[in-house]
C-alpha cells in the first residue's frame, strides 16, 4: 500500500472547509432565527400600535380628552419598538439576501412609516383636538365660532404634510415578488392609510378656507340648490327649490327662497359654453338654470347657475354655490329628527318617497308643489342651525352624503376653489395619475318629467393592463322600473304627458360615458348593436353619449370601450348620484401577449 504524505493535509483542509461551512450555516440559522423572533415581536408591536390608533380615534370622536394622551404615548412607544426590532445590523444585513431580503425591507418600511406618523403626525393632530370641541365643532345655534378653526390651521397643515409623506412612502414600497402574506399586509396598510390621510387633508383644507367662507373677513352669500333626483342631472337632479344663504362672522341666515318659475329662458347662453359642452348638451345649460347642472364638472355648472341667479334674481353676485340632493335631506333628518311640514311628516326613512313621488300624486298645482319644496328647504335649514342635533352628528350625515357625491361646493374665490378642487365636494372627475385612472358615467333626463324616481342603474368597468394598448370597457345597464300602467296611473306632471315627444310612462335619457385622460374611444354599442352617438373630447377625456328611450319595465345595456396606456394604475369610477345607489363592479386584469 502506497503512502500519500499529502493526504493528512487534504483531510485537514476538508475538515476545515466543512467546519467553516457549518459555522456559516450556524450563523445563517442563528440570523434567521434572530430575524424571525424579532419579526414576530415587531408584528406584535404593530398590532398593539394599531389598537391604540383605533382607541385614539374613538377618544377623539367621543371627546375623551383624559384618554387621548395615554393612548397617544402608547402608540408612539409601540411604533418605536417596531422600528427598533426591524433596524438592527442583523436585520439590515439580512435585507441583502436575494428575494428573502425584499420581504424584510417591506416590513421595515411599514414600521418606519408607522413610527413617523406616531412621532410627528399625531402631536399636531392632538394639539388641534385640544383646541376644538369635537362634539360641537364650534357650533352655537345658528353661528360657528371661526376663531378656533383658524387657530388650528398651522397644526393641521403640519399633520397633513406628515400623512402625505407617509402615503407617498407606502406607495413606493416594492411588493413585486415578495411573499403574499407580506404583500397583502402592505396593500392593507395602504388601504387603511389612504382614508386617514384623506381625512387629515380634508381637515387641513377646511381649517384653511372655512373661516373666510363663513364670513370671518366679511359677509358671504351662497346659492343653495336643492336637486330633485326624480329628474336626473349629471350632479344629481334638476334644481327645484333654491335659496340664498348669508354667512357673516360665522352666523348663517336664510335670506331668500326662489323656485324655477322665477327664472326666464335665456335666448342665448348666459355665458359662453365650451364646444364640448355644446356637443353633448346643446345650448341648454346656458339657457335654463335647471340645465346648468347637466355639465358633469360642477365648478363649470355652478358658475352657470350663479350667473342665472344673478341675472334673474339680482342683488350682489353670489360668492359660491352649494348643491345637495333629496337623499342628503334624508341623511340630515337622521341626525335632526322628524321635520313637520303640515300634511307631511318627513323622516329619514320617508323623505325621498314623499318629496320625489307622493307630493306629485297629492298636489296637482306646480306652484303648490314649489311651496312644499320651499317649506322643506327652509325647514331643513332651521333643523341644521337650531341646535337640535350635535355638530358631530350633522358632520357625519353630511360626510356620508358628500362621499356619495350628493353634496357639492363651489367658491368664486380662486384660492378657496383651488383648496376645494382635490376634495369630494368639488364635484369634478379627479385628474389621472400613475396610481389611478378615472372613468365617469353621467345621466341627464330629457323627458321633461319626474320619472327618474323609477330609474336604476348598474355600471361595470373592466380594465385590462397591456402596456400602451390597455383597454377599459364600461358597461351601463339602465332600467325604467315604472309600472306598466304608468301612462294612466301617474300624474301628467310626473310622466310629462308627452309634451317633449316621449310617450307618457317612458323615459328618455342622455347617458355620457367618460374615459381616462389621453385615451381613445374605440367602440360603443347599445344592446349589442352599433348605434349613433354624440362624441366629444372634454379636458383630454374621450366622451361617448347615447340617448335612449325606455318604455315602462324596459332596460338597455350600453357598452363603451376605450384604449390607452394604463401602466400599473388602478381604475376608479365617478357617477351621477341617483335616488338609489348605483350597483358598481370594477375589475382589473393583466393581458397575456403571445
Amino acid at each position: 500500500m502506497t503512502h500519500d504524505p499529502a493526504a493528512p493535509a487534504r483531510r485537514a483542509r476538508r475538515w476545515w472547509m466543512l467546519g467553516a461551512l457549518a459555522a456559516v450555516l450556524i450563523v445563517i440559522v442563528a440570523a434567521a432565527a434572530w430575524v424571525g423572533v424579532r419579526a414576530l415581536a415587531a408584528r406584535d408591536a404593530l398590532e398593539a400600535a394599531t389598537e391604540h390608533a383605533r382607541a385614539l380615534q374613538d377618544d377623539a370622536l367621543g371627546g375623551d380628552v383624559a384618554s387621548i394622551d395615554a393612548h397617544a404615548e402608547a402608540l408612539a412607544a409601540d411604533a418605536a419598538e417596531a422600528v427598533r426590532l426591524t433596524s438592527d445590523p442583523v436585520w439590515r444585513a439580512s435585507e441583502l439576501v436575494p428575494w428573502f431580503g425584499r420581504n424584510l425591507a417591506a416590513v421595515r418600511e411599514v414600521t418606519t412609516i408607522v413610527d413617523d406618523l406616531a412621532q410627528h403626525g399625531m402631536a399636531p393632530l392632538l394639539d388641534a383636538a385640544g383646541t376644538i370641541d369635537v362634539e360641537t365643532l364650534g357650533v352655537q345655534g345658528d353661528s360657528i365660532d371661526v376663531g378656533p378653526l383658524r387657530e388650528v390651521a398651522p397644526a393641521l397643515a403640519e399633520a397633513d404634510a406628515v400623512f402625505a409623506r407617509a402615503q407617498a412612502h407606502a406607495a413606493a414600497i416594492d411588493t413585486a415578488g415578495i411573499l403574499p402574506l407580506i404583500s397583502d399586509a402592505v396593500h392593507e396598510f395602504r388601504d387603511t392609510l389612504s382614508p386617514a390621510a384623506a381625512a387629515v387633508d380634508g381637515l387641513a383644507r377646511a381649517s384653511e378656507i372655512l373661516p373666510g367662507m363663513l364670513g370671518a373677513d366679511g359677509p358671504r352669500t351662497y346659492l343653495l340648490l336643492m336637486q330633485n333626483n326624480a329628474e336626473v342631472r349629471s350632479s344629481g337632479g334638476v334644481p327645484g327649490a333654491m335659496a340664498l344663504i348669508r354667512a357673516d362672522q360665522g352666523r348663517i341666515t336664510l335670506e331668500r327662497q326662489a323656485s324655477t318659475a322665477e327664472f326666464r329662458r335665456s335666448e342665448e347662453p348666459i355665458q359662453p359654453l365650451a364646444p364640448e359642452i355644446v356637443a353633448l348638451f346643446d345650448q341648454l345649460p346656458g339657457q335654463y338654470i335647471q340645465n346648468s347642472v347637466m355639465i358633469p364638472d360642477f365648478p363649470d355648472a355652478a358658475a352657470l347657475a350663479a350667473a342665472h341667479w344673478d341675472r334673474n334674481i339680482g342683488g350682489t353676485p353670489v360668492d359660491g354655490v352649494i348643491a345637495v340632493d333629496t337623499v342628503t335631506i334624508a341623511d340630515i333628518l337622521a341626525a335632526t329628527g322628524t321635520l313637520d311640514l303640515g300634511p307631511y311628516k318627513l323622516t329619514a326613512e320617508n323623505a325621498p318617497d314623499i318629496l320625489l313621488s307622493q307630493v306629485y300624486r297629492d298636489v296637482t298645482s306646480p306652484s303648490a308643489q314649489d311651496a312644499v319644496f320651499e317649506a322643506a328647504a327652509s325647514g331643513m335649514f332651521a333643523a341644521v342651525t337650531d341646535g337640535r342635533a350635535s355638530a358631530s352628528q350633522l358632520m357625519g350625515a353630511l360626510g356620508q352624503a358628500a362621499a356619495e357625491g350628493r353634496v357639492r361646493l363651489w367658491s368664486r374665490d380662486p384660492a378657496e376653489q383651488e383648496a376645494l378642487a382635490e376634495t369630494t365636494l368639488a364635484g369634478s372627475l379627479p385628474a389621472d395619475d400613475a396610481t389611478t385612472i378615472h372613468s365617469g358615467v353621467f345621466f341627464n333626463d330629457t323627458t321633461g318629467a319626474k320619472m327618474n324616481y323609477y330609474s336604476d342603474a348598474e355600471v361595470t368597468t373592466e380594465l385590462t393592463r397591456c402596456g400602451d394598448a390597455s383597454t377599459m370597457s364600461v358597461t351601463v345597464t339602465w332600467t325604467n322600473g315604472a309600472p306598466a300602467d304608468a301612462a294612466t296611473t301617474l300624474p301628467v306632471y310626473v310622466t310629462g304627458g308627452g309634451h317633449a315627444g316621449v310617450d307618457p310612462g317612458s323615459t328618455r335619457t342622455r347617458i355620457a360615458v367618460y374615459g381616462p385622460e389621453g385615451w381613445l374611444a374605440r367602440a360603443s354599442s347599445v344592446d349589442g348593436e352599433s348605434a349613433g352617438a354624440q362624441t366629444a373630447l372634454d379636458d383630454d377625456r374621450p366622451v361617448i353619449q347615447h340617448e335612449v328611450t325606455l318604455a315602462p319595465g324596459a332596460q338597455t345595456r350600453i357598452v363603451v370601450e376605450f384604449i390607452g396606456e394604463a401602466g400599473d394604475a388602478e381604475s376608479a369610477l365617478v357617477t351621477t348620484p341617483l335616488l338609489r345607489p348605483i350597483e358598481v363592479a370594477e375589475s382589473t386584469e393583466i393581458c397575456t401577449r403571445e
